[in-house]
């Protein structure tokens, strides 16, 4: 399709003309354009993989929402998970793990009570820690709650626990300075639940930050998802509170108030429409050629359904 706008001679310059460069963008629109018909305006069927794995992490998210319930912490569908509730009532379509945002007390009142749930649960292949990047060697990061199997590498589904904070103040030079202070916290902080408080109160203090409600918050020091500016943003408690739920997939979670200005800071007013990139971690490829994983993915699931039928 693209011969057309080759270097037919040495002579000739590498780069297309304008007429040709515009033919050639009307051309990535009209592919654009068919994405959006094909992913957000309809439904389609899911093989049976891809059906476990999906039902496999709704059943996660649903656990992680009983807990919550029962402690009353808040959370809310965050990024990628979020745009899908709205966008597709379910996952983005190549979408392969889940994303939660949770303020700071809530946060510290989940870490209090989850791993006790967890083993009460008696769920062997639910785990649940804190990230430690391989790109960054040394920080400890955000909480995880992942299905693994022993001979799998790596997680088949998770969810992403990203803490955010209140902020009673900021100034045009506060991005800069957070971005200082964060390797402060990692140095300060090791990796145990009964230190984290003690590590961002003592390597967070020029920060602002709040756990009593203010009008702006943050994504937490110990988040990561906001190494580009398209992300990190400072956010509107009115567009967060009060939270409400939405459908995603077979159940309803809780999503910001104003889901349409948060998804707008995040992703751009067009956030409704297919974006020209997308972006995947490759697990939904990589694991389907497991052997036996049929087999596999229909015990985690079934472990779920119970564990969720029998929650108290």
């Amino acid at each position: 399709m693209f011969n057309r706008f080759k270097k037919k001679s040495s002579k000739k310059s590498a780069y297309p003309t304008k007429r040709e460069f515009k033919e050639l963008q009307q051309m990535v629109d009209r592919q654009h354009d068919y994405l959006n018909n094909i992913f957000v305006y309809h439904e389609l069927e899911l093989t049976p993989y891809m059906d476990l794995m999906r039902t496999i992490s709704y059943e996660l998210l649903k656990y992680f929402d009983n807990i919550c319930t029962k402690y009353d912490v808040e959370y809310w569908l965050d990024f990628g998970t979020l745009l899908g509730a709205v966008r597709h009532e379910g996952f983005i379509p190549w979408d392969d793990d889940l994303d939660v945002g949770m303020l700071r007390d809530d946060y510290y009142r989940f870490l209090d009570v989850f791993p006790a749930e967890l083993e009460k649960s008696g769920m062997k292949n639910v785990v649940a820690w804190f990230k430690e990047p391989s790109w960054d060697v040394g920080s400890i990061r955000w909480y995880q709650i992942n299905c693994k199997y022993p001979e799998f590498n790596g997680k088949y589904v998770g969810i992403d626990v990203f803490p955010y904070d209140y902020i009673t103040y900021f100034d045009d030079d506060y991005i800069p300075r957070f971005h200082k202070r964060r390797p402060e916290f990692f140095k300060a902080w090791d990796g145990e639940i009964d230190h984290l408080k003690d590590a961002i109160d003592s390597s967070c203090t020029h920060l602002n930050l709040s756990l009593s409600k203010t009008d702006h918050f943050i994504a937490g020091v110990d988040g990561g998802r906001f190494m580009t500016g398209s992300v990190f943003k400072i956010l509107k408690t009115e567009d967060l509170q009060p939270l409400k739920r939405i459908k995603f997939g077979k159940y309803e979670f809780l999503v910001p108030n104003n889901t349409d200005n948060y998804l707008s800071e995040i992703y751009g007013r067009n956030y409704m429409e297919i974006g020209r990139s997308s972006k995947d971690h490759g697990r939904l490829t990589r694991y389907k050629k497991y052997p036996n994983i049929m087999e596999k993915l229909t015990e985690a699931k079934d472990e779920l359904i119970t564990a969720n039928e029998n929650f108290d």
